[in-house]
């Protein structure tokens, strides 16, 4: 009898391993993915805050009339427009969640960041997805975090 080679069930064995470590890999990377993508939506939506924020400090006026601040817009479950309030009108610039996305806080929602008086508004948003939430609030003093 010759005994150098593997027999069918080593052989289904050894392909059983290599399939479950494949699915369990597989399913590491789908999680790794979709943490990846909240963060990088959580870390948009603070840089947009902390744009309003430097917008008002600055007194940018990107538009005719008196500036009176910039604010951060949460016009829906997956949209939201970085927007300079005037006197006369309001310049915006809209920006949406990936797909699977969403927020989870008040909507509509708004934080304000005055020219005059500094500081903001204030308030709390959470973007939710894949099972999990990320939340960025923003205290009267014009704090991000």
């Amino acid at each position: 009898m010759n005994t150098k080679g593997f027999t069918l069930i080593e052989l289904t064995i050894i392909f059983s391993v290599i399939a479950i470590l494949s699915v369990i890999g597989l399913s590491i990377s789908i999680d790794y993915n979709r943490s990846q993508v909240l963060n990088a939506a959580y870390e948009e939506l603070k840089t947009t805050l902390n744009t309003a924020k430097s917008r008002a400090l600055s007194q940018n006026k990107p538009c005719t009339g008196t500036v009176i601040g910039h604010q951060v817009y949460i016009a829906g479950t997956t949209q939201y427009r970085l927007q300079a309030v005037c006197s006369v009108d309001t310049i915006s610039k809209s920006f949406n969640l990936p797909r699977d996305l969403s927020f989870t806080s008040p909507i509509p929602a708004t934080v304000s960041f005055p020219v005059l008086t500094g500081g903001s508004s204030g308030g709390t948003i959470t973007i939710t997805g894949y099972n999990k939430s990320k939340t960025v609030t923003v205290d009267t003093a014009g704090n991000i975090q």
